[in-house]
């Protein structure tokens, strides 16, 4: 009897998990292995660009990938993606893997969504963070609510000038906006 409801229980559960893994709709996936940045990203300052893993003698890129976003130096860095119609959810999950050295600046990121043809374009509150540095590959992952009217999202990465640390040291790899329920 007791195997029985464990069973049933692990059955129960692993339903749940696979209809929350199915209701979400990834809309935008980029882990640079195509060795380029498409039309999305915008350079503003900075060197951003596609490096060599093996180049940049750090750990193994998050599943073995051989590219990754890299700063090359203090710099912005944009990211524009629409949010399709089809998608009905009320929040957004963006999740994305990121190396410091040890001794270098930290990251940060800055998150917005958009209305496109609005005039003064911002829907949402704009979200901050400063990544913590910690010499390896780290993951994050933030969800953040979907104001109405928001057709866009606006990501910005950038290295900030900091004196004593190591410029161009940070790395960016799959990065993923997904829907969430």
């Amino acid at each position: 009897m007791k195997i029985a409801s464990k069973i049933f229980g692990l059955f129960v559960f692993s339903l749940f998990i696979f209809r929350s893994i199915k209701s979400q709709q990834i809309f935008f996936s980029e882990n640079f292995e195509r060795n380029t940045l498409d039309s999305t990203w915008h350079r503003i300052s900075g060197n951003w660009h596609i490096a060599d893993v093996p180049d940049k003698k750090i750990a193994p890129a998050e599943n073995g990938n051989q590219y990754v976003l890299s700063s090359g130096g203090p710099g912005l860095l944009y990211l524009f993606v629409d949010i399709p119609a089809t998608i009905k959810a009320s929040q957004v999950k963006l999740s994305f893997s990121y190396y410091t050295y040890s001794k270098g600046p930290a990251p940060s990121i800055q998150f917005d969504f958009y209305k496109k043809n609005f005039k003064d374009g911002n829907k949402g509150k704009l979200w901050k963070a400063v990544l913590p540095v910690k010499g390896r590959w780290m993951t994050f992952s933030k969800i953040l609510k979907i104001p109405a009217e928001a057709n866009m999202v606006w990501l910005t990465f950038y290295e900030t000038p900091s004196t004593g640390k190591v410029p161009g040291s940070v790395c960016f790899d799959n990065v993923t906006l997904s829907s969430v329920p």
